[in-house]
């Protein structure tokens, strides 16, 4: 197995694997480090996903069945979630089983109970899935089986997609993670595929999971005539047959929702007319061979990103002419990574609508947006919700070709102003300085006062031109670090700033401290241009800029290198050294630093108010 293999296998960087070798670290050793680091791949805790709820007051209901089912005598999730729909289609009234009723029951013998009180579509799937069960689990007698249809309270069936909304609770948040499975809630289902049903003659979700997507759409269409899925997950394949067939009961065949890899060699077989629209699993992991695939495949898509992937092979599924939606994390907006995805999209399937959607996900800190695109098509624009439409080739220009889509035109206008003044650019020699890191904080880093370990600041302690007093220590005797510069070029005076936040934070650091990897530095020629740095930087213009063309959560170099530093007037210098020497010393100089920029940058009234308004949020 080569570096990257292993590196790919684990989940870490060839760069970390190799500090990992140096330290002649074992590889359970790297498995370890992984978990204390909460890494959510190998996370088992569960969680219930609140975003699926219908009704917030169902949340007891649904946690005592999940619990209930999680106390069962078997250990395999199918069993689990085959017994559950058991009692669910009981509960809507669409089978029924004396097995059910008695003391003790097996799933063979409660299915081969049911033969005559179940649809025969129904009744084939369900002797399907029990005959994928091992057979330990098929016959695994479980005591009072009554006890859980008592569980399922009037209210539930308001919820939409309870069989999900428990499938989901029931799995390992490392596991629904490795897979990239966020199922979504109805009411963004519906606005996302609701202007698209009419004008549609069919429906395909290629990662159909519990089948929301295509049950919302068939119900709103008022036929399942043309529509189907597609999905990896056999367990999900299932619940999405049954979601389907609860909704339309006289169905007499299932098998349109069927098993398999929609990123596979096969071809959907999409009919003219057909939405495709989905949810997309983000960041699923694949092994090195699967990546390797990939790549080859769809060389377009470098990132092997599963979600860009998904789209990719949606555009190259549809006929010309053809829609497709998807709901994606807003990085694939942003992230440089993500560049290869942005211009194939812009050159092949231009969006024609792009809703940004906040935070979606209970404990995934992603915002989301959804996103409409044409194959073949050819607008100038796209609409940004809510009702504004923004040029493509705004996008084509930006850096990266990011969809900066929280950035309105009048912004963008106010932007290419900033950047159309006369500035200077970060001087050739300066000294980028990225944060020690340490490959294991808990054995590097102490707040013991003891410690002899030089001072070390993260990102906690800088607050816009100050530094706190350092509360941790960096004990260089443990051996060699992960990453870091030469101990000498951390120690002198330089800018240093808050790498991932959600506004530009920058200190001077006049004394020369090492930083964790949470804080960076820049070192300029002189104090006089640090000074000056530092000021433009925690400005309010430059947040509001920083902002709106990056959308973003970590301060990257291409971002600062991106707004030249203005060329202040010999007045403004000495007014700026004044203030930030002020600042330094706890005085709060907002006003007067936003006063000076605005007027050094020529703003209008209405500029100002741009800027001081998305100051305020």
């Amino acid at each position: 197995m080569t570096l990257r293999e292993e590196a790919e296998n684990l989940n870490i960087s060839v760069h970390t694997l190799k500090n990992w070798q140096r330290r002649k670290e074992k590889r359970q050793k790297s498995g370890a480090n992984l978990i204390s680091r909460a890494n959510k791949l190998n996370s088992t805790r569960k969680r219930l996903p609140e975003e699926l709820l219908g009704r917030s007051g169902n949340r007891s209901a649904v946690a005592a069945i999940i619990d209930n089912l999680t106390g069962l005598p078997m250990d395999d999730i199918r069993g689990r979630i085959l017994y559950f729909v058991l009692h669910f289609l009981k509960f809507r009234n669409l089978t029924d089983s004396p097995s059910l009723h008695a003391p003790v029951m097996t799933l063979s013998d409660c299915i081969a109970s049911l033969e005559k009180r179940t649809p025969e579509p129904l009744a084939e799937e369900l002797r399907l899935r029990l005959k994928k069960l091992p057979k330990r689990t098929a016959e695994k007698r479980i005591e009072n089986p009554g006890e859980t249809g008592a569980l399922f309270a009037r209210g539930l069936k308001q919820e939409q997609d309870l069989p999900g909304l428990v499938y989901q609770g029931l799995r390992r948040e490392g596991q629904r993670s490795r897979e990239g499975a966020w199922f979504t809630p109805v009411g963004v289902i519906d606005s996302m595929i609701h202007d698209s049903v009419r004008t549609s003659e069919g429906f395909f979700d290629p990662c159909c999971g519990s089948g929301l997507f295509l049950c919302r759409f068939a119900e709103l269409k008022g036929s399942v005539s043309g529509v189907g899925g597609m999905d990896m997950d056999p367990t999900a394949v299932f619940l999405s047959r049954i979601n389907l067939f609860i909704r339309f009961p006289d169905m007499n065949d299932l098998s349109s929702i069927r098993e398999g890899n929609g990123l596979g060699r096969g071809s959907w077989n999409l009919n003219t007319g057909v939405l495709v629209a989905t949810n997309p699993p983000w960041g699923a992991h694949m092994g090195p061979r699967e990546k390797k695939v990939m790549r080859t495949r769809y060389p377009e898509i470098r990132s092997a990103e599963t979600a860009s992937l998904f789209i990719r092979k949606t555009v190259e599924e549809l006929p010309s002419g053809g829609r497709g939606i998807f709901l994606l994390p807003e990085s694939l907006c942003y992230v440089q990574a993500h560049k290869d995805l942005r211009e194939f999209l812009l050159k092949e399937a231009p969006p024609v609508k792009l809703v940004p959607r906040e935070r979606l996900f209970h404990g995934v800190y992603s915002r989301v947006f959804s996103c409409e695109i044409v194959k073949g098509g050819n607008p100038g624009s796209t609409v940004v919700s809510p009702g504004s439409t923004q040029p493509l080739e705004r996008y084509r220009q930006n850096p990266a070709s990011v969809f900066n889509i929280h950035c309105s035109n009048r912004e963008a206008a106010l932007i290419e102003k900033a950047r159309e003044f006369k500035g200077l650019e970060i001087p050739d020699g300066s000294l980028w300085l990225l944060g020690v890191v340490t490959g294991d904080n808990s054995r590097f880093v102490t707040s013991d006062p003891a410690s002899a370990g030089p001072p070390l600041i993260t990102g906690r302690d800088i607050s816009p031109f100050r530094l706190a007093p350092p509360r941790l220590s960096l004990k260089t005797e443990e051996g060699p670090l992960q990453q870091s510069r030469q101990k000498h070029e951390y120690m002198q005076p330089k800018l240093v700033y808050r790498f991932i936040g959600s506004a530009p934070v920058f200190a001077l650091d006049r004394k020369g401290l090492i930083t964790l990897n949470s804080a960076n530095s820049l070192v300029l020629p002189d104090m006089a241009l640090m000074e000056e740095a530092a000021f433009w930087f925690n400005s309010s213009l430059f947040h509001f800029l920083w902002q709106k063309q990056f959308a973003s959560v970590k301060m990257l170099r291409t971002h600062l290198e991106y707004f030249p530093l203005p060329l202040w007037e010999k007045s403004e210098k000495s007014l700026i050294s004044t203030l930030v020497q002020n600042a330094e010393k706890g005085q709060d100089i907002s006003s007067p630093a936003d006063e000076l920029i605005f007027r050094h940058f020529e703003m209008t009234e209405e500029e100002r108010d741009i800027v001081l308004k998305f100051k305020g949020n």
